[in-house]
């Protein structure tokens, strides 16, 4: 795939043409806008309330011993740990035919776009902290914005390319034989628009903003004919985006916000003045009749008090190519999801809409409770005959409070005295199991129970009892972690169409080559061109325990490492990462072995240390390499011994049938005769053994 070009120029449809009548007409957009305005609104109190609710606030100020028990902001602040604990890394999978020739690319590719949503780039996880707010307390619908912005000051020159010298003029030739020499390659350079400041932009739109059509009713927004957002912006700004008139008057006085409206209408002082207007994307195939790709999509603009759109042209995040195909970002820059559906309606009910009917119920339980314990406090009577000042002490005691009464009530003081307890009422006890059952109630609608939310149990409970509900409860949570995780990712790979697109500028990311080392490699587009599908690397975006981590990390290794096929420095650096480690400091390139000298051994006897022996001075040479030096002494008087005793030499027996058995030894002077060397098989065969006869034994 050629590199995408964002110097190509605008195809701009003139906002004057759009039709009177027709569904493309100025005034159907409008009505169709004021539509979806409508069907919010209608929701919005509801969404207010859930947002109350979470805040843990009154119903009204009036009610001072009302309480609210926060349990929607403990279920939705544990709950979001548990769908996104952090940013997932991104996994870029090609999607080309022939995807042999990706290797580099995705190799590039993988970590720029986890740098871009990263910390240090667009910062997804504060986005997804607040949709995730929509999704579980407000709404339950929630939306977002991907888009690409740049500052442009001027142009300058760029090279796209080479071409040879126009201008060169070959010498003569002074050889007919030899080949004309040719033109030198020179650049072709391209004015092209000098950007001064760029950022990638993935941001929340508030669910009181977005724009839906009434008539869609699917879980999948990118298959809506159009999706938009209302905005706010200031005066000036507005101004040099959208051309408006000096005499522009038509401020706004307020902001839909999910709490409330921010009134403003600009004439306050120091209050800036803000504009009100739509973004509408529109799938330009569904309302032109001259469109025939389905996947080009237009932009309209439309600001309040202008009767003319102020922006109105194709989708700049496409690419129509010369055979009318489309390349680009994939769907509508809003990016809009849900972790449920409901039939036949594109806005499914939060969480926190779900159980307010119990919350309120386990609040007002509550309410009771404090009220009762109110009017229940410990009081007193007693007869009015035993003084004031009597009184006055018993009295400082507010909750111990004493009621005088008439002396001819008290017929006797009795054995309980005179002062006496008034019978207080009792709460009744179906008050607390009402409270056990809401809380219930509320943890099957959450799918989170008291051990999920990290609170012990308040009856005793088995281990088994604890891992079933465990697995029973993460079943839910492992599918809509599953649905919000692929909407990350399908966002994911809208914001890589944009890099794609419009990354011109070389920037240089960190990656891991073959060696394991951690070096910077220079990248722009067109380093990074390809079809891929991008996904949540598994249990990337969770929370896992430290030792679990560990643990899952050394038994990979022990699984995978003996395989061939692994690369075992890259498998042995993703390992030391899990466990916290910097591989870049412990890995380190293995040495060459060392060549082993092959281990000789030898065994000498008199005959090898007989000087007289040919072999002698070999023998000498290895025991002086092996570190056992001989004295010349010592080998002169051997010497000696051998000449003395008349002992053969090395050569009479070596010059003799080597297979021969050796010749009987000199027993010296007074030796009497030869031994003969003793012979175990023929004592064995005769029963005797060899050698002279014993004394006193028959030869």
């Amino acid at each position: 795939m050629s590199a995408w070009s964002s110097k190509l120029p605008e195809p701009v449809i003139d906002p004057n043409v759009l039709p009177l009548t027709g569904a493309n007409a100025l005034e159907r957009w409008k009505n169709r806008r004021q539509a979806s305005r409508d069907d919010i609104d209608k929701r919005k109190p509801d969404w207010d309330k859930n947002l109350e609710r979470y805040l843990a606030k009154t119903k009204t100020s009036a009610a001072k011993d009302e309480v609210i028990v926060p349990k929607d902001y403990a279920n939705t602040e544990q709950k979001k740990g548990q769908l996104f604990f952090q940013t997932p890394y991104i996994q870029a999978l090609p999607l080309e035919p022939n995807a042999a020739g990706l290797e580099e690319p995705i190799s590039v590719f993988e970590p720029v776009i986890n740098h871009y949503l990263g910390p240090d780039g667009d910062n997804a996880k504060s986005m997804v902290d607040e949709v995730l707010m929509d999704a579980l307390v407000a709404s339950g619908i929630f939306a977002s914005k991907i888009a690409y912005e740049s500052i442009q000051d001027g142009t300058k020159p760029v090279q796209v390319g080479q071409q040879p010298d126009p201008n060169f003029v070959p010498p003569p030739m002074m050889d007919p034989m030899q080949p004309p020499p040719q033109a030198p390659m020179v650049p072709v350079m391209q004015d092209a628009p000098n950007i001064i400041s760029e950022k990638y932009i993935w941001e929340r739109i508030s669910p009181a903003k977005l724009l839906v059509p009434v008539e869609f009713t699917g879980s999948d927004y990118d298959k809506s004919p159009w999706l938009g957002f209302d905005f706010l912006m200031d005066f000036e700004p507005a101004k040099r985006a959208f051309n408006l008139p000096d005499d522009f008057n038509a401020f706004a006085g307020d902001d839909d916000h999910l709490l409330g409206k921010d009134k403003n209408t600009g004439d306050q002082r120091g209050a800036p003045k803000r504009v009100k207007g739509s973004e509408i994307w529109y799938k330009a195939s569904l309302f032109d009749e001259t469109v025939k790709n389905p996947d080009l999509l237009r932009v309209l603009v439309i600001i309040d008090g202008v009767d003319a759109p102020v922006k109105h042209k194709d989708s700049p995040y496409q690419i129509v190519q010369e055979d009318g195909s489309i390349i680009g970002m994939p769907g509508f820059p809003i990016h809009v999801g849900a972790l449920r559906y409901v039939p036949d309606s594109a806005f499914p009910p939060s969480d926190c809409q779900m159980s307010r009917v119990q919350v309120e119920e386990l609040s007002g339980g509550r309410t009771q409770m404090v009220r009762n314990r109110k009017r229940s406090v410990p009081m007193r009577y007693a007869p009015i005959g035993l003084g004031t000042e009597f009184f006055s002490k018993i009295e400082k005691n507010i909750d111990q409070g004493v009621i005088p009464i008439a002396d001819e009530h008290f017929m006797s003081y009795g054995p309980e005295g005179p002062i006496r307890e008034v019978n207080r009422a009792q709460f009744p006890k179906e008050n607390f199991s009402f409270d056990q059952i809401a809380n219930r109630d509320i943890s099957e609608t959450w799918a989170l129970d008291a051990t999920q939310r990290g609170v012990s149990q308040e009856h005793s409970v088995t281990a088994t009892e604890i891992e079933r509900t465990q697995q029973n409860a993460n079943i839910r949570l492992s599918r809509e972690r599953t649905t919000f995780l692929t909407w990350f990712a399908r966002g994911t790979t809208k914001l890589a169409a944009l890099i794609q697109q419009f990354a011109d500028q070389t920037q240089y990311v960190a990656i891991v080559g073959e060696d394991g080392a951690r070096r910077l490699q220079p990248w722009d587009k067109t380093k990074i061109q390809g079809r891929y599908l991008f996904a949540c690397r598994p249990d990337s975006s969770i929370m896992v325990d430290a030792a679990a981590n560990e643990k899952r990390a050394l038994d990979r290794f022990n699984l995978l490492h003996g395989s061939p096929f692994i690369n075992q420095q890259e498998l042995l650096a993703e390992t030391l990462r899990d466990m916290g480690k910097d591989p870049a400091k412990l890995i380190a390139q293995p040495q060459p072995k060392p060549v082993e000298v092959p281990k000789v051994s030898f065994t000498f006897n008199d005959q090898s240390l007989n000087p007289a022996n040919p072999a002698f001075p070999i023998v000498m040479e290895i025991l002086r390499m092996g570190g056992i030096p001989v004295d010349d002494k010592a080998i002169g008087a051997a010497q000696k011994l051998a000449d003395a005793t008349g002992l053969p030499t090395a050569s009479a027996v070596s010059h003799g049938n080597p297979s021969a058995p050796a010749p009987a030894q000199t027993l010296g002077a007074g030796g009497g005769g030869t031994v003969e060397p003793m012979n175990k098989h023929l004592a064995d065969k005769t029963g005797q053994r060899s050698g002279p006869p014993i004394a006193g034994q028959a030869a």
